[in-house]
């Protein structure tokens, strides 16, 4: 078996050499977590693998981490498998970079094997341990899997180090072996065992264990809240601590930070900002201080005291509290309005702490459309229960078919809207699409709309919600048929893919209503969902001249495929050259019908613009071709015969 392994290697610097008559100033700390990503890592501790449960500790460890602490990260065993001395530092240390670390954290993947002596004498090395203090923190489940003794390695880095420590977190030790092996490594260098079984205990070890480095330090600043002046220092509050700069103003960067009812430092003299926050509540409190030359400064950061406010959502007073709803809290505006949002979530009875005062407490149903809005008051160190009535709604499941009773149908579209009134129209409060959706709405009267989808039936019906109730409703909506459409030069031809669709209503010939465009598409056997009736098939060439149109009937609930006789086509290429042989290119073409010389008809220009040899489809038949060149027309009559491609070339002459 392989083990996970995670070593947080810091290293203390002794203070320099200056003269003795100057005081001494310490240099940073520099600390080193090595991550052990080897296989092992998948192994699970409640059903959550090792690998999340080492990434959680050490991000959580990070967000919390004092600045004036240099970090670093490393890990192994995550980029080959059976590599003893794949180890690779990931961030160099250097001034905090949480979102760095954690960026590096959530790359990594276990595969590999622990080669846990060696990272630590890796860590030791990078640190410099024979020139200046250090002090490793490994955390371990279980026994080194390459070609070295940990005990041996601790000896020799006591042996040769100039103050080298390593305390040693026991992670999910089970084998006497290895855990024999880990309190060696730890005691051979006067480091402590210390033991964790799931990540509550590992991300505590871990604490203790940075604690034990802290406290070789030397802390000038020791700083604690309270709720009065003298009173017990409150443990659940985190910590900045900032530079002041001129005019009382903080800088932007804080020097230092952490958690906890009495956090201690090491600063330089100077003026300093301490904030103090309420863990899992609102209330905040700041504190000029300085820091003498000289000694240790104890500052106490007066924190109001908030109260506790627990709220329960119920459809009725004293009834049982309602699951599946949402809640915001906002501040009250000056005009009695609705102000800034302080807290939200979801889910029975929450709890918030909040700085005393009026506050407007907001639920919705989760998924419905129930909402109510409740005054509250939250009262200095008191946790007050608040019930807030919300409608209790129903749910409406809508069933569209095309007769009663039938088969419910799955291709449509819905939308619940309130009904229209004489001074209003309504309004969309849900919609969606499928079979039998449900709704959970306030009690009350809707229309239900439901449409085909990708067809054109329609229908609108009246429902009623019932508050606490599931009701049932079927929408009728009319039967649609599928028109499937196909143009072919004959019957049972290839179905053509050039032409464009156009479906038309028809009207009687004395009726003052209009045809309206219902449907239209492009390409060969195109289908549209319409209801039952006649319609007008309109299609055309999409770049010739040929159209033909076709009444049409859709039965419903029927596959109604229609054959469209469509014409032959032929294409005309035209061209020019001169009496000298030369083919121009700048020529304005124009193609007409061909009249009689006698007729009173004129000719319909057909086709024209500009090119060489230009090319155009059209119905079988004469027509007239025209040049314009030089200023000098010419023409030529041609024929298009269908299926073919001809080919005519007007002379140029001088005459014109």
């Amino acid at each position: 078996m392989k083990y996970i392994h995670l070593i947080l290697a810091t290293l203390l610097f002794l203070p320099m050499s200056v003269l003795a008559d100057l005081p001494q100033t310490a240099e940073a700390n520099k600390v080193i977590i090595v991550l052990d990503a080897s296989g092992s890592m998948w192994g699970q501790i409640n059903a959550e693998p090792k690998i999340g449960i080492a990434k959680s500790v050490v991000r959580d460890l990070v967000k919390d981490w004092d600045p004036s602490i240099e970090l670093g990260l490393t890990a192994y065993g995550h980029r080959k498998k059976g590599d003893c001395s794949d180890i690779e530092a990931l961030v160099p240390v250097s001034h905090i970079k949480p979102g760095v670390i954690e960026s590096k954290l959530n790359a990594i993947n276990p595969k590999g094997k622990t080669p846990l002596s060696q990272a630590v004498m890796q860590a030791a090395e990078e640190l410099k341990y024979t020139e200046q203090k250090a002090t490793v923190i490994l955390v371990s489940d279980g026994i080194e899997t390459c070609d070295y003794d940990p005990c041996e390695v601790a000896r020799k880095l006591e042996a040769s180090g100039i103050d080298f420590t390593t305390h040693v977190v026991g992670f999910d030790i089970k084998e006497k072996e290895a855990k024999a092996q880990l309190t060696c490594l730890a005691e051979n260098t006067g480091g402590r065992f210390l033991a964790a079984n799931d990540a509550a205990s590992l991300k505590s070890s871990l604490d203790e264990a940075v604690q034990e480095v802290a406290r070789a330090n030397e802390k000038n600043v020791h700083l604690y809240a309270v709720h009065h002046e003298g009173g017990e220092p409150l443990e659940n509050v985190s910590w900045l601590v900032f530079k002041a700069e001129d005019q009382g103003k903080k800088a932007v960067s804080a020097v230092a930070y952490g958690r906890g009812p009495t956090p201690d430092y090491t600063l330089e003299p100077g003026l300093y900002v301490a904030e103090v926050k309420s863990l899992g509540g609102k209330a905040t409190a700041s504190k000029e201080f300085e820091v003498p030359a000289e000694g240790e400064t104890t500052q106490e950061v007066v924190l109001p005291l908030e109260g506790i406010v627990k709220l329960v959502a119920v459809n009725r007073a004293g009834e049982e509290p309602l699951e599946q709803v949402a809640w915001h809290v906002n501040t009250i505006s000056e005009d009695n309005t609705k102000g800034a949002n302080v807290a939200y979530g979801k889910g029975a009875q929450p709890e918030y702490k909040l700085l005393p005062g009026k506050y407007l407490a907001e639920v919705r149903s989760l998924g419905g459309k129930a909402t109510a809005t409740q005054e509250i008051e939250v009262r200095p160190g008191k946790k007050d229960t608040i019930e807030v009535v919300l409608t209790q709604e129903g749910i409406i499941k809508l069933v569209a078919v095309n007769e009663p009773g039938g088969k419910p149908l799955n291709e449509v579209h819905w939308k619940v809207n309130t009904l229209d009134t004489e001074m209003a129209k309504g309004t969309n409060v849900t919609y969606g699409k499928g079979a039998q959706p449900e709704y959970k709405l306030l009690p009350g009267k809707y229309m239900a709309v439901v449409s085909s989808r990708g067809g054109k039936a329609s229908a609108e019906q009246e429902i009623e919600v019932i508050g606490g109730k599931k009701t049932t409703t079927e929408v009728l909506i009319a039967a649609e048929g599928l028109l499937e459409l196909v143009a072919v030069h004959q019957a049972g031809g290839k179905p053509l893919t050039d032409v464009l669709w156009e479906i038309h209503s028809i009207v009687a010939e004395d009726s003052i209503e209009k045809p309206e465009l219902v449907t239209y598409g492009k390409g060969a056997e195109p289908s549209y969902k319409l209801l039952g009736g006649t319609y007008l098939a309109k299609v055309r060439s999409r770049r010739g001249m040929a159209k033909v149109e076709q009444e049409v009937e859709v039965k419903p609930l029927k596959k109604n495929r229609i054959e469209v006789i469509f014409p032959q086509e032929g294409e005309i290429q035209l061209s020019a050259v001169t009496s000298e042989g030369q083919n121009p290119e700048r020529i304005y073409w124009e193609v007409y019908t061909l009249v009689e010389a006698d007729s009173m008809e004129k000719p319909e220009q057909l086709k024209s613009g500009g090119g060489k040899t230009p090319k155009y489809r059209m119905l079988p038949g004469k027509y007239m071709a025209r040049a314009t060149y030089d200023r000098k027309k010419y023409e030529k009559e041609f024929e298009v015969r269908p299926g073919k491609i001809t080919k005519e070339e007007l002379t140029l002459s001088q005459e014109g």
